[in-house]
């Protein structure tokens, strides 16, 4: 049960610094971190998780989408939602 508990703070806590960085003018940088995208190979063996990975995996968990982020009223009421739900979705 903790361990839900402390799942559930993370997934929100990132999806709401996830949002705050949507709403970001252009020229801030952590948005400009957030939209960029390293040039080369990476070494051989299995490939470490992004930040953006997890993200997209509790997008996907929530059924939001990336765009979601940029609307502010939308995004908050969806992302609330999440800590309180969590412990009546399945994990996949």
């Amino acid at each position: 049960m903790v361990e839900n508990n402390v799942i559930a703070v993370i997934e929100d806590r990132r999806l709401k610094w996830f949002g705050q960085v949507k709403r970001m003018k252009n020229g801030r940088i952590p948005k400009m971190l957030l939209e960029w995208a390293a040039e080369g190979r990476r070494r051989r063996g299995t490939p470490r998780e992004q930040w953006i990975d997890g993200v997209r995996r509790s997008l996907s968990r929530w059924d939001l989408t990336e765009e979601d982020g940029e609307n502010r009223d939308f995004w908050r009421r969806k992302i609330s939602l999440v800590k309180d739900n969590y412990f009546f979705v399945e994990k996949s």
